[in-house]
């Protein structure tokens, strides 16, 4: 990453067809931000959204360690058949 993209931060995210989340939009961002909300409400569906947004172009990777972490599947398999 180089320093231009370093000091970058968000000030709004939407979220669409992710998880719970149809279409969703977070505005006003600050430097620090606070999820508050009861269990499975999303709150960890937004970060996951959100760290797959930022790691692009290596979401794909990411995406698979994400899945394979919840138990959604196993990338292992899925890589050793393709």
């Amino acid at each position: 990453m180089n320093n231009s993209n370093q000091n970058k931060m968000l000030e709004s995210f939407t979220i669409e067809n992710y998880r719970s989340f149809n279409n969703f939009k977070l505005s006003q961002l600050g430097r620090v931000n606070l999820f508050v909300g009861e269990n499975n409400s999303g709150k960890t569906s937004i970060l996951e959204a959100i760290n797959l947004f930022i790691s692009y172009p290596y979401f794909m990777e990411n995406i698979a360690l994400l899945f394979d972490s919840r138990g959604d599947f196993n990338w292992k398999e899925i890589k050793s058949i393709s």
